[in-house]
């Protein structure tokens, strides 16, 4: 019988490997992670090793990578034993080490004891299908598998990813559907797709039929099953595959409902079940809380007006790009500019044209810069830019550019013209100025294309004067 090394960061999980291959008096060893693999191989190299991906201290990519580089264990065969939802990530990874096999968390016991007999080189047929672990939950052990990752996960939108794909295989359906909804219109602002094509659902921009919101909205209407030779769903869009059981549940948030998310078609023909409801709730309450913490977030970075990102974003951005530009020593430019008479807009039209104007420049300047510049709105009428990699004769050029366009920018505001308006722009560059005073020189720059006739770009004096005490 082989020697059989068991890798991974649960305890439940060895213990399902540990107990079903013991079935087939194979000598089960384990480690917790990849380090205390490696320490294991280097003592006794196994004749195989199955292993999680995703584990603290060294990952299983990189407990495999380095095993390999060793003569005596760089040969011994591999089995990636990874969480559903994750699968398609690790079959390319397991690619860069070679692996025998990628399965699935929760994983079928026969799936598993022929990828270990292929593994080793012995025969796939299964003489005596050893019963599974006792007191074994493999739906339990996948959601045990999502709530770490979603632990893990920092970014809100890939967190939203991976509970719209654990969805179908923590409650055995074909495809899953989730959709955010705008707060104030009922728009749909984004929609995730597992096991569907992105086209067949509800697209982004529109909004549900009432026939699909009553399903929402009404507990009685959440669970849907007929037989595939009856009528279509009603509220369904036109493309989407065929639905013979759905199961709908509200986003419920702290703030109420903010979007929805079904699951269609059980994987076995049957209805959905009321412990498929309640699961699949749980996933839509997880849901709505990162999708809420997100608004949060991006309410505190953004301006309420412009929805350009706000000062406080500014001073962040600005200390990590200097930094950046001097660990990299690569240039980097700051342009302010400055709306050029506002406070007659203001005198003559009232403060509310004055927003429509700050709204319409900010809208033209975000469409002007590069998909890697930042623009801020800087503080009363003046825009700040930030243009990593540009020195300042680019940024020059650049700062030409947005003065030009918003030159021709027209301004309506409640069904009248209220004219064009121009920036005078300050124009500043690292390395020429050291990052400590480049803030300086940007407002000795737009001061000088201010005071020498507006509606002008203006690059920082070759040497600043000292300060003023």
């Amino acid at each position: 019988m082989a020697r059989i090394l068991v890798v991974d960061d649960r305890a439940l999980n060895r213990e399902y490997l540990v107990t079903l291959l013991g079935y087939l008096r194979h000598t089960l060893t384990e480690a917790c992670d990849g380090v205390e693999a490696l320490e294991a191989v280097r003592a006794s190299p196994p004749d195989l090793i199955i292993t999680d991906i995703d584990m603290p201290r060294l990952t299983g990519i990189e407990f495999i990578e380095q095993m390999q580089r060793d003569p005596r264990s760089a040969n011994i065969p591999v089995i990636f034993h990874s969480a559903t939802y994750r699968v398609p990530e690790a079959r390319k990874m397991a690619l860069r080490c070679t692996a025998a096999a990628v399965i699935p968390k929760p994983s079928d016991p026969e799936v598993m004891i022929s990828a270990v007999k292929l593994a080793l080189g012995e025969s796939q047929a299964i003489e005596v299908a050893p019963p599974p672990p006792r007191g074994w939950n493999p739906a339990l052990v996948a959601l045990m598998d999502l709530q770490c990752a979603l632990a893990e996960e920092r970014d809100p939108n890939r967190t939203l990813e991976l509970i719209c794909n654990a969805a179908p295989s923590l409650i055995a359906a074909q495809c899953a559907v989730l959709g955010l909804e705008d707060e104030d219109t009922g728009v749909l602002s984004r929609v995730l797709v597992c096991g569907v094509d992105a086209s067949a659902p509800f697209a982004a921009g529109a909004r549900v039929p009432a026939a699909f919101a009553l399903r929402v909205a009404e507990p009685a209407q959440r669970r849907v099953w007929k037989p595939k030779e009856g009528p279509p769903l009603p509220g369904l869009p036109p493309a989407h595959p065929p639905v013979y059981s759905l199961l709908v549940v509200p986003l419920a948030g702290a703030k109420g409902n903010c979007g929805w998310f079904y699951l269609a078609n059980r994987d076995d023909g049957t209805a959905f079940t009321a412990a498929d409801e309640d699961l699949l709730g749980l996933l839509a309450r997880q849901a709505a809380m990162v999708h809420e913490n997100c608004l949060l977030a991006l309410r505190a970075s953004r301006d309420g007006l412009t929805g350009l990102l706000n000062r406080r974003e500014f001073d962040a951005a600005f200390e990590r790009e200097c930094e950046r530009a001097r660990r990299e020593a690569s240039p980097l430019a700051l342009v302010l500019a400055d709306v050029d008479h506002f406070k007659e807009c203001n005198d003559r039209f009232g403060h509310a044209s004055g927003d429509a104007v700050l709204r319409a420049i900010a809208a033209e300047l975000e469409k002007s810069v590069r998909g890697y510049d930042q623009i801020f709105r800087y503080g009363g009428e003046e825009f700040a830019i930030l243009l990593p990699g540009a020195g300042a004769a680019d940024a020059l050029l650049r700062a030409e550019e947005y003065r030009q366009r918003i030159g021709a920018l027209e301004v309506c505001w409640d069904g009248q013209m209220i004219g064009q308006f121009t920036l005078s722009l300050g124009v500043v560059a690292y390395p020429e100025y050291g990052a400590d005073a480049l803030l300086r020189a940007a407002d000795l720059a737009l001061y000088a294309a201010k005071h020498g006739g507006r509606n002008r770009s203006c690059a920082a004096p070759r040497a600043l004067p000292p300060h003023d005490n």
